[in-house]
């Protein structure tokens, strides 16, 4: 049995050198550091395929020589590695001659070995030999002493690994050759222990390695590849060490020990299951692994991309997204979200598995205010369990009572946005969580500057929300008020003509059948206005009829329209109102633009699709560039205080929203022409419904 642990140790130190040999060719290093480093690979393969050999077949002839050859390259690798300065140098030469001797003393064969036929290990090497190799022993470890003196500190962080694995080699070769020394025989436990020890060697020297060069290494081993690796590892020992225990019972007990395997066996396996389906136990181990087995801490790769699709997903509201997003990257299991309002204070706007705090926002924004103070200029993270034990190290920082009262309050985040606090999250610690670290904060610190974005983006979008709200709600105030413009004409109209007509009973009948048209109008005004909505009354509607009450309206003033309309009836799905207002503020406006000995004409013409009406006056006309740049321009009139400019660009609005165009041709001094397409249809002459217009007879009155 003893045999057999220094073969299968000293085979396993092989293999391991051999994969190492092939990591090492392909890992970005310096050339002068990568031809020792498999020179030290290749000859600790040999050596311990010779050390096997030896213990297999008691022959000794090649174990000296390869002692020497795995010196010389350890040598060379020390030597590779020192610090390039005069005074190492200068250590080093009588140092390297005095090693160079004693290898090629060591190297020389022997020529006569006496053998014990029972030994495991060699007998006694030769008094001169082993004073050879306890010298060696003791001038490579002056070497490691001289380099590790003369390093700086960087220097050492980088060697560290490498010195260790050399030191604890020589250290114990030292001592193992020592005790022969001075007992004259081979000590066979520390011969066996030999190859055990050198098992620990190449993990140690692998960790150098990753050091040693660059830090990209041509073979990645992914942590997902590891954790699982590690699962089913675990997983086949714990069913392995449960069989053996079944053998185990079933040879206590023959007669019952099929039962009692099979017993044991099925509920080994129903353990273990319980135990790969526990959160806890696959994320402590995965922290394990992370901790041990990797130069950082965290899978940055994975961490942002898992993170940068938590903030994006659709599902709840940012402030809530970037709680749970946060909080994940630690393995946090709460948070609370302050951010700045338009007070220019913090106040309270998500928590996730955290209650709200008892206390009132008020209070909250004033206890919270010399925390912000604080972060503003060092954005710490601050540790609120570091605080509670020594205060000291934040400070003259003062955090409230209820936010250190609060069951395991963890950190507190700055999230920064343009170098200044845009809100702060206080994380609640879990079963889970592991102490922070260096890397941990900086994590969270630029975890906390990609959320102060989204939230950024997040208040801006709900500003633009509020302030196209509002831009809509002026709008309609706008149209509102043009409608109200409109009606008071119509009344003023009324006004102006009632002394002279008052005892005329069809202008009585019509003033009355007038005002009452107001009433519903300021009504649906009103109304539209409380809905914060144009609500239109959309049916089947008369083009010529709309276009005829609006030139009727328009008759009162001067020049008066004239009307040349089709006989054929054509209807469109809209609102009459809102067409007749629409025909009559462009006669209006092409009236205004006119003298009063001018001509305004209106025509309509008809098709099975289109309705085409023209609007045209012998006006001052419109040079192109006011067209393109003023005319549909919404509030910009030329009326000075009379006009609001919104007539135009209302009408161009609703007659699109209808699925028509407007156009506009005109030439200064020579009149300007508006042509308005609809889309309609053609219903015969029995098909129209009668309309009176409610102020046609009054206009007939006003025009007498």
């Amino acid at each position: 049995m003893p045999a057999e642990i220094a073969i299968y140790s000293h085979l396993i130190v092989a293999l391991t050198m051999f994969l190492f040999a092939i990591i090492v060719t392909f890992k970005n290093i310096k050339r002068r550091q990568r031809i020792p480093l498999i020179l030290v690979c290749v000859s600790t393969l040999f050596w311990s395929l010779t050390i096997a050999l030896d213990n297999l077949e008691q022959s000794t002839s090649l174990v000296l020589m390869m002692e020497s050859i795995r010196y010389g390259s350890w040598i060379l690798l020390l030597l590779s590695v020192a610090p390039a300065n005069r005074k190492t140098i200068f250590n080093f030469a009588p140092l390297l001659t005095a090693i160079l001797i004693l290898l090629a003393f060591i190297a020389y064969p022997t020529l006569h070995q006496e053998k014990a036929p029972d030994a495991i290990a060699p007998p006694v090497l030769g008094q001169l030999k082993l004073f050879a190799l306890v010298g060696i022993n003791i001038l490579v470890l002056g070497i490691i002493e001289q380099i590790t003196r003369n390093s700086s500190e960087q220097e050492r962080w980088k060697l560290k690994y490498i010195l260790v694995a050399a030191g604890a080699i020589f250290t114990y070769d030292f001592c193992m050759f020592s005790d022969a020394l001075m007992f004259q025989k081979t000590s066979d436990e520390f011969w066996l222990a030999r190859g055990v020890i050198n098992v620990f060697i190449p993990p140690i020297l692998f960790l150098g390695i990753r050091r040693l060069g660059s830090r990209d290494l041509n073979i990645h081993i992914s942590r997902n590849v590891i954790f699982h690796s590690a699962t089913v590892i675990t997983a086949a020992s714990y069913l392995l060490l449960m069989a053996a225990a079944g053998y185990y019972v079933r040879y206590i007990n023959e007669s019952l020990g099929s039962l009692f395997l099979l017993i044991f066996i099925f509920g080994g396996i129903i353990i273990l299951a319980t135990l790969l389906l526990s959160v806890k136990l696959r994320q402590t181990l995965r922290v394990i692994l992370n901790k041990h087995f990797f130069g950082l801490k965290h899978d940055y790769r994975k961490q942002w991309l898992d993170f940068t699709h938590n903030l994006a997903n659709s599902e709840g509201q940012v402030p809530m997204r970037v709680c749970k997003s946060v909080a994940q990257l630690i393995q946090a299991s709460g948070a609370l979200l302050w951010t700045r309002q338009e007070n220019n204070q913090l106040s309270l706007i998500a928590h996730w598995h955290i209650p709200e705090p008892s206390i009132t926002q008020s209070e909250q924004t004033k206890s919270l205010r010399s925390l912000v103070e604080f972060i503003e200029e060092p954005h710490w993270v601050v540790d609120l369990e570091e605080y509670r034990q020594t205060p000291s190290l934040y400070g003259s920082l003062i955090i409230p009572d209820w936010m250190l009262n609060t069951p395991k309050s963890w950190l507190i985040i700055p999230f920064l946005y343009q170098d200044s606090v845009l809100g702060l999250i206080m994380l609640k610690r879990s079963d889970l969580s592991q102490d922070i670290n260096w890397e941990d904060r900086d994590l969270l610190k630029l975890a906390g500057q990609q959320a102060a974005i989204q939230l950024a983006q997040y208040q801006s979008e709900n500003d633009l929300i509020e302030a196209r709200q509002f831009e809509a709600y002026h709008r309609l105030s706008t149209y509102v008020m043009h409608d109200l413009k409109n009606i008071l004409a119509q009344q003023s109209l009324l006004v102006s003509n009632a002394e002279k007509h008052k005892t005329n009973p069809e202008f009585v009948e019509d003033m009355l059948r007038t005002i009452e048209n107001s009433v519903n109008r300021m009504t649906r005004l009103l109304r539209q206005m409380k809905s914060g909505e144009r609500n239109e009354v959309i049916k089947p509607t008369s083009i010529v009829r709309a276009l005829e009450l609006a030139v009727d309206n328009r008759n009162n003033a001067l020049p008066a329209p004239t009307f040349t309309f089709s006989t054929q009836e054509t209807q469109l799905n809209g609102d009459k109102e809102q067409l007749v207002t629409i025909f009559e503020h462009i006669i209006q406006n092409a009236q205004e633009a006119t003298s009063d000995n001018g001509l305004v004409t209106v025509s309509i013409k008809t098709s099975e699709d289109n309705t085409i009406i023209k609007i045209s006056d012998s006006g001052t006309g419109m040079s192109q560039e006011f067209i393109k740049q003023r005319l549909f321009k919404p509030f910009d009139t030329t009326k000075g205080l009379a006009g609001m400019g919104i007539g135009v660009f209302e009408s161009r609005q609703y007659i699109i929203a209808l699925g028509g165009t407007i156009e506009v041709t005109s030439e200064e001094d020579c009149g300007s022409e508006f042509t308005i397409t609809l889309p309609s249809y053609i219903v015969s002459n029995t098909e129209r419904a009668p309309e009176p217009p409610a102020t046609e007879a009054a206009a007939d009155i006003a025009r007498n």
